[in-house]
């Protein structure tokens, strides 16, 4: 069975790549593994993908992760999907794909400029302090590890998806990234013929990129002002994606937690996870709030 896994970053394709590979191993067709490829060559007959300067020939088993982003765009992976089995695609409510985006933008690796950082970790800390006193969109506006406005992101990001989604079709299994963090995953199951379990360990070397595990954050990051701002941007997106763009609800007395904000900026600029929560690796256990 050839499976591919793909969706843009920060939406759980890490740990529903190890939750399939887990199954297909434990049902005697252990695959070999292709993780986030740079590229791909698609011939008559064949299906190479390009990972460090390797060619490896797509083949049965194998399990393939994808972001779909860069050199990996829709346009890219289209000729390619027939060849696979089965394709699962994962998509995330934008208003919390934005808030984990901005924040894992400070990973140490992608080489953060340090006065961009010490601004945005100030920031983040007063508005944990204070959640209803900053928007959030001031936040990406101040700028990333970049400096650039992350929001300007979202749009063109997520219409990568949608194309994705439509080339796809009917043929691709598409999967919610609240549905996978409150366990919900019996019907991608029996799509797929396997014994899946929710409660996935990832790899250490990718544990970094957990960080709440949960869903509807942006219920408590967000301010009205926010809904002004997100709203025109992100309502086609949310309706494309099958989300309800009716609903901006806010918490009426938002608690943000340091440890998935500014906490979690803060491990991943400085490379230190010795106070990561424990449990961390088990990455996406279900939370008993259902929210988080």
């Amino acid at each position: 069975m050839k499976v591919l896994v793909a969706g843009l970053p920060k939406t759980a394709t890490t740990a529903v790549f190890t939750m399939v590979r887990d199954a297909m191993a434990a049902a005697g067709e252990a695959p070999e593994t292709v993780f986030e490829p740079g590229g791909v060559t698609v011939g008559e007959q064949s299906v190479t993908l390009h990972l460090g300067g390797r060619e490896i020939s797509l083949h049965d088993p194998m399990l393939v992760k994808v972001i779909v982003h860069g050199a990996m765009n829709a346009a890219a992976l289209e000729p390619a999907l027939t060849a696979f089995d089965h394709a699962v695609l994962l998509v995330r409510d934008p208003r919390d794909w934005i808030i984990s985006r901005y924040l894992y933008s400070w990973y140490r690796k992608h080489q953060p400029v340090a006065k961009f950082y010490r601004r945005a970790v100030r920031l983040v800390r007063r508005k944990e302090a204070a959640p209803v006193s900053l928007p959030f969109f001031r936040l990406l506006a101040a700028g990333n590890a970049s400096g650039r406005d992350l929001g300007e992101e979202i749009v063109p990001a997520y219409a990568e998806l949608r194309q994705l989604l439509t080339m796809a079709g009917a043929g691709a299994f598409v999967m919610r990234y609240e549905d996978f963090v409150a366990g919900r995953i019996e019907v991608l199951s029996a799509h797929l013929g396997l014994d899946l379990s929710a409660d996935v360990r990832v790899d250490d070397s990718v544990a970094r990129v957990a960080r709440s595990r949960s869903s509807a954050n942006w219920r408590k990051w967000f301010t009205p002002a926010d809904v002004e701002f997100f709203s025109p941007r992100i309502d086609p997106i949310l309706r494309a994606c099958g989300y309800d763009a009716d609903d901006w609800r806010l918490d009426e007395t938002p608690v943000l937690d340091p440890r998935t904000g500014s906490g979690y900026m803060q491990r991943l600029y400085e490379g230190d996870w010795s106070g990561r929560p424990a449990g961390w690796r088990s990455v996406w256990r279900r939370l008993a709030t259902g929210r988080g």
